[in-house]
């Protein structure tokens, strides 16, 4: 219940903003709620296609999490030895 009334949350200060709902940010909502550690796009896009069965491009999971992170929705962390950038859902927004 504590995940609906956050997307809830999300979507509705999104609509606020101007942005309509989109089915695709909610999968990798689902799938940051559901991670406890931070985790990268490519990750979040495997997990959409293994949980949710639903094709999703990469480039759909970068621009989706930069929109996030622009709302403080999520945290992003540079991992240097990787070179890679990984997210975590912001639980406190």
């Amino acid at each position: 219940m504590i995940k609906d009334s956050y997307l809830n949350k999300v979507k509705y200060m999104l609509k606020q903003s101007g942005y309509r709902n989109s089915c695709k940010r909610e999968y990798i909502l689902k799938v940051l709620l559901k991670s406890t550690l931070y985790i990268c796009a490519q990750e979040i896009k495997n997990k959409i296609y293994k949980d949710f069965n639903i094709k999703i491009s990469l480039a759909t999971v970068y621009n989706q999490l930069e929109l996030l992170e622009s709302f403080s929705i999520v945290k992003s962390l540079i991992l240097p030895k990787k070179r890679k950038k990984v997210y975590v859902i912001n639980r406190i927004f």
